[in-house]
């Protein structure tokens, strides 16, 4: 479970970190 949650929070790091070049929230949401 541990390296899936991990997994996850990489993405969720990424996303936090291109969202503000991105200017999407609908593919945020995704």
């Amino acid at each position: 479970l541990t390296m899936g949650l991990n997994k996850t929070e990489i993405n969720l790091r990424r996303l936090l970190y291109f969202a503000p070049n991105q200017q999407n929230p609908s593919k945020l949401v995704h």
